[in-house]
């Protein structure tokens, strides 16, 4: 878990990936932590998007994940309300729905930093395109607020019903959050320790 903020929802576990499992690592030098949000300007409006599982659809033969789209509703400015306490979020004006908890949010910013571009930035994703239409992890879906059908809909015969309505909103852990969680020094001691038992099983493999 977070070394020191017991709201923030994140939680990290190592695993063994299996030949048949399909899978990409995104490097946390495209996270957008504080460093990042402030240099390249990243700020209500700009375009977001996130990837997940929509249980209705999982298909037979394999997951199909998804792709929901939409804009940052809000910064972190003021603490967001939550089921596990107020805690620091983005929002996002893009419908959560079961299925996508957890799921990685993308934000590709809409800032002047592309006319100051150093096309030899190391955090650059892809030089070829010197940040011009990149993007960077925001961080993770939360969850989204529900309200009663009968709250939004004035017709009586409504009222009592236990339907809800997503009121669009998302909520996003920060990209900080994860990275202060698996920067801990005894999760680096344990990637520090795998990364040497794999190069020492490639070496007798040689």
């Amino acid at each position: 878990m977070h070394p020191n903020d017991d709201l923030a929802d994140v939680a990290v576990m190592p695993i063994s990936l299996h030949p048949d499992i399909d899978w990409l690592f995104w490097p946390v030098t495209a996270f957008a932590t504080d460093a990042v949000v402030k240099e390249v300007e990243i700020s209500i409006g700009d375009d977001v998007f996130l990837t997940g599982l929509f249980y209705r659809h999982t298909g037979t033969r394999r997951n199909i994940p998804i792709v929901r789209a939409g804009i940052i509703a809000a910064m972190l400015e003021e603490p967001v309300r939550t089921s596990l306490g107020e805690t620091e979020a983005f929002l996002i004006e893009a419908r959560s729905i079961g299925g996508l908890s957890g799921s990685p949010v993308f934000v590709r910013p809409e800032s002047n930093y592309v006319h100051k571009i150093n096309t030899e930035d190391s955090y650059t994703i892809g030089r070829w395109d010197a940040r011009v239409g990149s993007f960077w992890l925001l961080g993770l879906m939360h969850g989204h607020w529900d309200v009663n059908a009968s709250d939004v809909d004035v017709i009586v015969e409504d009222r009592g019903h236990r339907e809800s309505v997503n009121v669009g909103i998302g909520i996003v852990v920060p990209a900080q959050k994860i990275l202060e969680t698996i920067g801990q020094p005894e999760l680096e001691e344990l990637r520090r320790r795998a990364e040497a038992e794999l190069k020492e099983a490639r070496n007798c493999d040689t």
